[in-house]
């Protein structure tokens, strides 16, 4: 017996072949159905759960590592706190340091502007501009089967848990 709401699309996977006709489902798999689904909706419960809590565990360890660690690195530039003993196999937690080089737009804009060095600096970006294509549409310059091929259909999936409303 299928309890399926007819109206629940899902969109988590590219279908290139046409879904399966609406089958009944025997009672036995409904069960097993109801059964997957609440361990589904506990599963993602205890991720969101789990991904806090290791937020917050991360966090207060950083800090402690920052006041409490030894230097560690070829030039001390990490801290860390070893375990006395292995802990699944991890021996000590670090807090590693690393430079990363952002680049800052706007000065390297002003730079390149200033030194005459713009277009060899930045490259423009070929985009698809939807209203033009629109636009050539309209005055026959492209006909519908162009803007079909432009912009093919193609049928998606998701999976989507509702709440009752």
């Amino acid at each position: 017996m299928t309890r399926r709401d007819p109206g629940v699309r899902d969109f988590t996977e590219d279908q290139q072949a046409e879904p399966a006709p609406h089958q009944q489902m025997s009672e036995e798999a409904y069960e097993n159905f109801l059964r997957e689904s609440r361990e589904m909706i506990l599963t993602r419960e205890q991720k969101t759960r789990i991904a806090n809590r290791e937020s917050e565990l991360k966090k207060v360890l950083m800090d402690a590592l920052k006041v409490f660690g030894d230097p560690y690195g070829t030039s001390g530039q990490h801290q860390t706190i070893e375990f006395p003993k292995a802990i699944r196999g991890i021996t000590r937690f670090v807090r590693q340091s690393k430079v990363v080089n952002e680049v800052d737009e706007e000065a390297a804009e002003a730079i390149a502007r200033r030194q005459g060095i713009y277009d060899r600096l930045f490259k423009p970006v070929m985009t698809l501009d939807d209203a033009a294509v629109l636009v050539a549409l309209r005055e026959g310059i492209l006909t519908e089967a162009d803007v079909e091929e432009i912009f093919p259909k193609k049928t998606i999936y998701a999976f989507v848990a509702e709440k009752k409303k």
